[in-house]
């Protein structure tokens, strides 16, 4: 836990000097036409943080990445140790249960820990957005909230017909994949008589 909130800390500092330095720069520019010596300080530090943002990102990732890998290892072998002991796994090779499994690992690992990054910097970058627009601009702010509202009212009232929608593809698809693994192992139990 304390990985992923080190991943959004990392994800809003991303966001925020990717987002502040373009505002600087705007301020630097309305300093320089009123005559201000202070916009030099504020290219200074525009560069400051256009110049820090690439590394920033390449850490985050690279932290992604080292909690990843060590949350690869125990789900997979907690994946792997169940197949072995509770499936008929013995008669199924290896490889081909760890290719199965490798797929369907990598997506948690999404879900565990990378959606805190996106989440973190998309939402600051949102949130730093909406707050520029409103401080120079407050009647602009009206557009991004109306289609956010305009979202969540079609998300609130589509919600229930989306989850039916989707029950009914999950069923549709359990089917699916038990009959195959019926016929594999009818074809099996096939081969295995003379």
């Amino acid at each position: 836990m304390i990985h992923n909130i080190t991943l959004s800390c990392l994800g809003v500092a991303v966001a925020l000097f990717s987002a502040i330095s373009p505002a600087l720069i705007g301020n630097s520019i309305d300093l320089y036409l009123s005559g201000d010596d202070s916009y030099i300080t504020m290219i200074g530090m525009a560069c400051l943080l256009i110049l820090t943002t690439p590394p920033l990102r390449l850490l985050a990732n690279i932290y992604l990445q080292k909690i990843s890998s060590k949350t690869r290892m125990n789900v997979k072998e907690s994946v792997l140790k169940s197949l072995f002991t509770y499936n008929f796994s013995s008669k199924r090779k290896c490889g081909e249960i760890i290719d199965l499994v490798d797929g369907d690992v990598e997506s948690a690992l999404y879900l565990y820990h990378a959606v805190f990054l996106d989440i973190a910097i998309n939402a600051t970058l949102i949130i730093l957005a909406l707050s520029i627009i409103a401080y120079y601009y407050p009647v602009m702010i009206i557009a991004p909230l109306a289609g956010m509202l305009l979202s969540v009212t079609i998300y609130i009232f589509t919600k229930e017909k989306c989850d039916n929608l989707y029950m009914n593809y999950v069923n549709e698809n359990t089917m699916t994949i038990g009959k195959i693994c019926d016929l594999l192992m009818l074809e099996k139990v096939d081969r295995s008589y003379p």
